[in-house]
């Protein structure tokens, strides 16, 4: 469901943009690292440049398990439990 939604949503936007006349359009997936979501995103990229070819699609890396990115994490969850929001444990 997920994949199929990823794959919906980059075709959706990407055409919009090319139908607009963009010269290029980058696309960064907001993932944490590869996987059959992102190939899904890449095989709807290829469509598209095939469909396109006026278009540049660039389709960036994941953004990846940085320690940036767990400073973040643990930044913001430490704001929501110093604000008093409790954290529950999934069922």
């Amino acid at each position: 469901h997920a994949q199929t939604h990823a794959q919906t949503h980059a075709q959706t936007h990407a055409q919009t943009h090319a139908q607009t006349h963009a010269q290029t359009i980058e696309i960064l997936p907001f993932f944490l690292f590869p996987g059959g979501i992102t190939e899904a995103i890449a095989e709807v990229v290829s469509q598209l440049a095939e469909q396109f070819p006026q278009c540049a699609l660039h389709l960036r890396a994941p953004l990846g398990a940085t320690p940036q990115l767990a400073e973040l994490v643990a930044e913001l969850a430490t704001r929501e439990l110093g604000q008093g929001t409790r954290l529950r444990p999934a069922k």
